[in-house]
């Protein structure tokens, strides 16, 4: 059973940009949004089974450009 929602832009943009090849974007929420954790145990439990990594790797990639070039990171936190 499916259920109708509204998302503001920027959400449907992020969303997007999770999405993978045929992934529905339910599948991209369940992927991306973990369940509630209360307990060291349950954030070990969550660690243990996601697939892939815990960041993009878009920005993964940045941050390695970056690192190899420490004059781009100084200019870029500096026009932020």
């Amino acid at each position: 059973m499916s259920k109708p929602m509204q998302v503001s832009e920027a959400a449907y943009a992020v969303l997007s940009a999770q999405k993978r090849p045929g992934e529905s974007f339910s599948a991209v929420i369940l992927r991306c949004v973990p369940q509630p954790i209360d307990t060291f145990g349950e954030l070990l439990t969550h660690l243990r089974t996601k697939k892939g990594s815990l960041a993009d790797p878009e920005f993964l990639k940045e941050l390695r450009r970056r690192k190899q070039n420490p004059k781009l990171s100084a200019r870029k936190s500096r026009a932020h």
